[in-house]
């Protein structure tokens, strides 16, 4: 079974570079602190990403971008475009969570938090507050997100 990578829509290529670049770091001392091992095939893989990130080719799922954002250091907040709409999945993904988590701390499958997400099932209004929590945001504001995806909350 293959788990699904969601990428951050709201990444900015353009914020990657000019940090970088800020920090005075090269894409491969960037893949160097982003790879998980030191082995020159992990930081080659790590550095075509990069490259790829940054020519706009490709964006990071939620993992990658908190660690680029921790090799700058800055938040992962820091490497989204300003310009783009915040959604429920992209709170999710700046609280480094995954949809599995999300939906066992919900009480609910995984697939029906997906559902949430893309706007095609509803929460009721104690898991919305469970969730507002966990997003760290007010409820008003979770139900406004939410609606925009096409749902009405009861």
């Amino acid at each position: 079974m293959t788990r699904a990578r969601h990428v951050i829509e709201a990444f900015s290529a353009e914020r990657l570079r000019t940090l970088r670049r800020e920090r005075r770091l090269s894409q491969e001392q960037l893949a160097r602190s982003v790879a998980e091992t030191a082995s020159d095939s992990a930081v080659t893989r790590e550095r075509l990403k990069i490259v790829a990130y940054e020519g706009g080719t490709r964006r990071p799922a939620a993992k990658a971008l908190h660690a680029l954002a921790a090799a700058l250091g800055v938040k992962a907040a820091e490497l989204l475009d300003p310009e783009a709409p915040m959604t429920v999945e992209l709170l999710r993904a700046l609280r480094n969570l995954t949809q599995g988590q999300v939906a066992a701390h919900l009480g609910i499958t995984q697939a029906r938090y997906s559902q949430l997400e893309s706007g095609q099932a509803q929460l009721d209004h104690q898991r919305r507050e469970q969730l507002a929590e966990l997003l760290r945001v007010p409820l008003p504001a979770l139900d406004k997100l939410l609606a925009a995806r096409g749902q009405e909350q009861p």
